[in-house]
């Protein structure tokens, strides 16, 4: 069948998306997109039919220039860069890497001529995603490198207690730029509680409501959503 290593490479793309959209267990969902995606660019390095030492470092920097640009575009994203966010990611990244594979023409026999013109056109048709490629890279490479020559002038963010009264605890989040989402969390000893999502408006504060029914020394950080590394952390003892 002319088009088979085409369906089945589709196959892979859409068991990935589907296994990640659904829920799937993060190590399985993880290596089928990944799966996919040096399933596509080995595609898309043969189509180029230079040769198998061209193939090969087409596909090792495909797959890697993929997965840092995946990696950079979620981490733009509100939602940041997860588990899920990474396996759908890839899985599109694998998607659209097959659509143009599809529509690349097949490269010509060897030794066979049909004229400059078309020799020219291939050439061109053949380079065309690596140049897109290339050129995101940049793109995204230098949006990140602005934003964050923009945060390193922005105020940090801000975190402070406002009243306690017995069992109950303010803790108030302040920026100068919107922020967020953001998780505060509480731990006293090995029991660690989370509470619902924020979001911090430029310029504003937001005051959070906390219950904390023990005594003990509590620590009280802010973070990033599925970010082990606080921002910032207050010390409570009751």
């Amino acid at each position: 069948m002319r088009h088979a290593d085409l369906l089945w490479r589709a196959g892979l793309v859409v068991g990935a998306l589907g296994c990640a959209l659904l829920g799937g267990p993060a190590l399985t969902t993880g290596v089928l997109a990944l799966l996919a995606l040096v399933c596509v660019v080995q595609r898309l390095a043969r189509q180029r039919a230079l040769g198998a030492l061209d193939a090969g470092l087409v596909l090792g920097g495909g797959v890697l220039v993929t997965l840092v640009l995946v990696g950079l575009v979620l981490g733009l994203t509100p939602g940041g860069l997860d588990r899920t966010g990474w396996s759908v990611g890839v899985a599109v990244a694998a998607a659209l890497g097959l659509l143009v594979s599809a529509l690349l023409p097949r490269p010509a026999a060897h030794g066979v001529s049909h004229g400059v013109s078309h020799g020219g056109a291939w050439a061109v048709a053949r380079s065309a995603p690596w140049a897109v490629v290339a050129v995101a890279a940049v793109v995204v490479a230098v949006t990140v490198s602005a934003r964050s020559m923009d945060d390193a002038d922005r105020s940090p963010l801000q975190m402070s207690f406002g009243q306690v009264r017995g069992n109950d605890v303010q803790v108030v989040v302040s920026a100068s730029a919107r922020t967020g989402p953001l998780e505060l969390r509480t731990q006293l000893g090995g029991t660690q509680v989370s509470y619902p999502l924020f979001t911090v408006r430029p310029g504003t504060s937001t005051t959070q409501s906390l219950t904390l029914p023990a005594t003990g020394r509590y620590r009280i950080t802010v973070n990033y959503v599925d970010q082990p590394q606080p921002l910032r952390t207050l010390i409570l003892d009751r």
